[in-house]
């Protein structure tokens, strides 16, 4: 069985139900920081994500994937603290520990996945540092 690793941990990835991408949870670069530092209160930051994703599972949203990069302010420790306190899925498509990009794919009607072709694939349609 296929593993989505998620905030909270490990999914098996027919449990994921719909998933929304490219959904930052939080972005907190240095030019927010610079140019609109009156905006981030950190108690307010996270109530308001709080408030979105549960907006969104209320629409029947199960799982985002979050691609925030460091230089925008990642910080896995903070979007915890928000799925601590929502039922979602949080899949941080970035690696945890660099800057990698993921992907998340899912075959259709019990199909499989050749991930090797897959790769490939994005390797002659995307830049290097876009290929999963």
């Amino acid at each position: 069985m296929v593993q989505v690793q998620t905030v909270r941990g490990a999914v098996a990835a027919d449990a994921l139900g719909t998933v929304l991408i490219h959904e930052h949870v939080f972005v907190r670069s240095p030019d927010v920081l610079t140019n609109y530092p009156a905006l981030w209160n950190e108690e307010e930051r996270v109530a308001d994500a709080v408030a979105r994703l549960r907006a969104l599972k209320e629409r029947g949203v199960d799982t985002i994937a979050d691609p925030t990069v460091l230089g925008l302010g990642r910080d896995i420790r903070r979007v915890a603290r928000v799925n601590d306190q929502v039922d979602l899925n949080i899949v941080p498509a970035t690696d945890v520990m660099g800057e990698k990009v993921g992907a998340i794919v899912v075959a259709a009607d019990g199909g499989e996945v050749d991930v090797v072709a897959l790769v490939e694939h994005c390797r002659t349609r995307l830049a290097d540092f876009k290929v999963p």
